[in-house]
């Protein structure tokens, strides 16, 4: 296994950058000659907690060989059910509380709708209501064939009537 640095996006066709290289053996191999390239400002701690983190990882690797892929991770899978089960539960709760309340605004919405189509139909009813006693009060409809009186019409079109010539000499 290696320990690599990858450069910053900025430098994205750099290759990574192998700093170390770790064994399931004992053995760390810093590869001291590639710091220099990385933007390191203390060489000497960076030596010291890679080779914490190296002895910290080869002492696991042990630890689950001893103890045949060991209890720890079994532990830790049983953990990580449980907890993902809880987070199922959360998250579905969390779904089921957003649904009723949008159940619940949708009806508030629909309620209000309905009042205020009522509302209006009411206040549509009054003005007519209130337009016919107006025409009531004007007399719109004192005529006997309860038609509004409207103005006199001009007398309908008629064609001029054809004289009995036959030609325009005669």
């Amino acid at each position: 296994m290696t320990l690599s640095y990858i450069p910053a996006k900025e430098f994205k066709d750099d290759p990574p950058i192998n700093l170390a290289l770790f064994n399931r053996s004992p053995s760390v191999t810093l590869l001291d000659y590639n710091f220099p390239r990385i933007p390191i400002k203390d060489i000497k701690g960076f030596e010291v907690i890679i080779l914490l983190f190296a002895s910290l990882f080869i002492d696991f690797l042990h630890h689950t060989q001893s103890e045949g892929q060991g209890s720890v991770p079994a532990d830790v899978k049983r953990e990580t059910e449980r907890l993902q089960k809880l987070e199922d539960k959360e998250q579905e709760r969390l779904r089921r509380e957003r649904e009723e309340e949008v159940q619940r605004e949708t009806e508030r919405l629909k309620k209000q709708a309905q009042e205020e189509y009522l509302e209006m139909k009411k206040r549509q009813e009054e003005v007519e209501r209130e337009t016919e006693r107006l025409r009531w009060q004007e007399g719109w409809y004192s005529n006997p064939d309860n038609k509004p009186l409207l103005p006199d019409r001009p007398p309908p079109y008629s064609p001029p009537q054809k004289s009995k010539k036959k030609h325009w000499w005669q």
